[in-house]
């Protein structure tokens, strides 16, 4: 054509390209799709140096936010109405690197192999690696001077492929444009227009056709202040679910910082019903032990007593184990079967609680021979026992119900002291726990005036290695077994208040079916020693390899472990392992060696 045409502008020596921002830049831009008739406003902050980008894109009522903090990985994208930016209607932060990949590498604002924000060029898709073509100086873009630039590209990867036709437009030169703050030169309107292909649309030609007009721009040092592209992540990350970002980058500061609204206070007085479901396997994968129990608690820790029952056999009465602690009087019951006319307990024992003790004795938790705290005992909203502060992770439903879950890592080991039905003993625990509770607008019918959330989920996704202690060296040394676990506690029946005070009183065959011999040798006095029947304790165990384990032998031997479904799953595997005979490090023999015992 220019071998004809040589005197036409587009034939003349191409000028130099236009200067493009190095640093920052501010834009506003109308956006408008020529192919589906439509119109939407858009901002955009660059800041090349803080490896940062925003923008903002205006759809209908709303505006809907992404910032990009690429130094770290995280995108934040948020929505909120329009001219009401504090009224946040959805917010989520996730790392970038997750909505990219290899296929989508040249459409990222990042390069993937640095995590670096794109220089502009790139950005832009406008240098001499495009395919510039100077199309001359003779164009108006809003009744301004302009000169304009064609860039063309074939984009391919393992799914898609794309055309590109390119139209820059950049005023004049001698145009005055803030002349006093400007770096760069002024892009005033960029058409991209093609065809694409992709295999999710079956490789149909899919056509496009997008006009940018920048009704603003600025460059340089003075293009805007740096807090002017920052999320109000104080004032609003109560909105924002930051689940997918902390499940990567937990061990970031931003992940362990308080955010958002704390979690929620148990009564001091309460009773409720849990399903437990507890699943585990062994280092090589096998299933260790997998089941679902229910569970019940009364809980009064302000006249300290708690009773805990575990449903276990096939009949929900019969089988169940009690534990019943009246502190106050150095009681801790032990028994199996339902207290009632129609049938016996037994396997009764009543035995002194432990002065001062602190830990997890059988099923109840202890603090300093008290019946531990709600949070205690849940591990919530008690910083001592939980390796990171829970992180409130946004709105969800849990059965139907309106809730919000909040979430903490456990990284601990602990040796744990004797106590009259246990051993020590001690425990590694790396965990995941999510808790969930009712949204406070929830309403929750039979909870006594109680106005506040009440906890209706938990579950736990990690492992523990558990260890004996040797007989030799007194060491918690001897490695028993490392298993991975889920388990999900689902609270089902939650009420706040006094429990019924049945509950708490002592079983109601103390006098024929109970052994409170070493008990009342202690407290001759006390109501359950007066016109006692002694009763020899018949309680024997059956150590058959055909036989079903023994839930009491599990109950007196109970290892003591930070959750009530942890202390179930970890006694069962340990016993599941005993009964096999089977594990590579260790093969007891004798349920009594001091270093094997169950």
């Amino acid at each position: 054509y220019c071998a004809v045409y040589s005197d036409v502008d587009i034939c003349q020596k191409t000028p130099q390209l236009p200067a493009l921002p190095q640093h920052k830049y501010f834009t506003i831009i109308e956006s408008t799709d020529l192919m589906r008739e439509t119109t939407h406003v858009m901002k955009v902050w660059y800041n090349y140096d803080a490896n940062e980008l925003r923008t903002e894109y205006y759809a209908d009522d709303s505006i809907h936010v992404t910032f990009d903090q690429l130094n770290e990985d995280k995108r934040y994208l948020w929505i909120h109405p329009f001219n009401a930016t504090d009224a946040i209607t959805a917010c989520e932060v996730y790392p970038y690197s997750h909505s990219i990949s290899a296929d989508s590498a040249q459409f990222a604002e990042e390069y993937i192999s640095s995590g670096h924000l794109k220089t502009v060029a790139d950005f832009w898709r406008f240098s001499a690696d495009y395919n510039v073509t100077y199309l001359g100086n003779d164009f108006t873009v809003r009744n301004m001077p302009a000169h304009a630039y064609r860039t063309t590209a074939d984009m391919r990867t393992n799914r898609s492929e794309i055309w590109m036709d390119s139209l820059f437009y950049f005023a004049d030169a001698n145009w005055s444009y803030y002349e006093g703050i400007e770096t760069a030169d002024i892009p005033l309107r960029v058409r991209y227009s093609g065809e694409y292909q992709t295999a999710l649309l079956l490789n149909q030609t899919h056509t496009f056709d997008i006009e940018y007009e920048f009704v603003a721009f600025f460059s340089g040092d003075s293009a805007f202040d740096v807090q002017d592209m920052e999320f109000v992540f104080a004032d609003w990350y109560a909105q924002c679910n930051v689940t997918a970002y902390c499940d990567v980058y937990g061990e970031r500061s931003f992940c362990h910082d308080w955010r958002g609204p704390p979690m929620p206070s148990l009564p001091e007085q309460f009773s409720f019903t849990i399903e437990l479901t507890h699943s585990a396997w062994n280092e090589k994968g096998e299933d260790m032990f997998t089941a679902t129990y229910l569970v019940e608690e009364y809980y009064d820790y302000v006249n300290n007593m708690a009773h805990v029952v575990y449903h276990d056999g096939s009949s929900f009465d019969n089988d169940a184990v009690h534990e019943l602690s009246r502190l106050n009087e150095y009681q801790k019951w032990i028994w199996v079967g339902a207290d009632d006319d129609a049938d016996s307990i037994r396997q009764c024992q009543l035995t002194e609680s432990t002065d001062h003790f602190t830990g997890i004795d059988v099923f109840v938790s202890e603090t300093n021979g008290h019946i531990a705290s709600p949070q205690k005992w849940f591990r919530w909203n008690d910083g001592t026992n939980a390796t990171t502060t829970p992180i409130w992770h946004g709105y969800t439903t849990v059965r139907g119900i309106p809730a919000q879950k909040w979430q903490s890592k456990w990284s601990e080991y602990d040796v744990v002291p004797s106590a009259p039905m246990q051993e020590t003993y001690a425990i590694q625990l790396d965990t995941i726990v999510t808790f969930y509770w009712s949204n406070a607008s929830w309403d929750i019918k039979g909870n006594n005036d109680w106005n506040a959330p009440i906890p209706i989920s938990m579950t736990l996704n990690g492992m523990y290695t558990l260890y004996n202690q040797s007989s030799a060296s007194g060491e918690y040394d001897v490695f028993w077994t490392t298993n991975s676990f889920v388990q999900d506690i689902a609270i089902i029946a939650f009420r706040a208040g006094a429990p019924n005070a049945a509950y708490l009183s002592i079983p109601q065959q103390y006098a024929t079916e109970c052994n409170t011999t070493a008990y009342c040798a202690q407290y001759p006095q006390n109501v359950a020693c007066i016109e006692k029947v002694e009763e020899e304790d018949t309680t024997t165990i059956d150590d058959g390899d055909n036989q079903k384990p023994n839930v009491t032998l599990f109950v007196v031997l109970m290892v003591v472990l930070f959750v009530l479904g942890l202390i179930i799953g970890a006694v069962v595997d340990r016993c599941v392992v005993r009964r096999k005979g089977q594990h590579e490090f260790q093969q007891v023999t004798n349920v009594n060696d001091a270093d094997g015992k169950l």
